[in-house]
């Protein structure tokens, strides 16, 4: 609760009279990256260290079917349908594409994993296998990819 309500606080520190020096807000994103990159190592570890590799082949080629669903139906779909509406930012469809593609490490779907296992709930380790065939895929096939789409449509810096 404590470090829910400092949350709180931080975010909105300007509203609330809260004064911060330029070096010490440097300082304390700092320490925000490092403890969040630190914990999105740990629950990779945790998720990894769980992770039946007898069961992930089981379901490989059902996981990988998942997997792909959601990369080129399920986020498109959703990205369209949370992007559209919002006028404020005005995205191009370039860049609506772009979002479709890019991909977040997984570190949520882990971690949610991870939990699973941890209550020892019905149909936990399968959940956990198609996670990490999806982190993988993510890694594998949209990490390496990422840049040249983003140059294919136009939307890197040029330097």
């Amino acid at each position: 609760m404590a470090v829910f309500v400092f949350g709180i606080m931080l975010g909105n520190k300007d509203s609330l009279g809260f004064k911060m020096g330029r070096d010490e807000a440097q300082k304390l994103d700092q320490y925000v990256e490092t403890t969040a990159f630190i914990m999105r190592l740990f629950i990779f570890i945790l998720l990894g260290g769980q992770v039946d590799f007898g069961l992930m082949n089981q379901y490989l080629f059902g996981g990988i079917v998942v997997v792909l669903i959601f990369m080129l139906v399920a986020r498109p779909v959703t990205v369209f349908l949370c992007a559209l509406p919002d006028q404020r930012a005005q995205w191009s469809f370039n860049e609506m594409l772009f979002m479709c593609w890019t991909r977040e490490t997984g570190v949520i779907p882990a971690a949610l994993a991870g939990l699973l296992l941890g209550m020892k709930a019905p149909g936990a380790p399968i959940v956990a296998s198609v996670t990490f065939i999806a982190i993988l895929m993510t890694i594998l096939i949209q990490a390496p990819t990422t840049k040249w789409l983003g140059g294919r449509l136009g939307l890197l810096e040029k330097k």
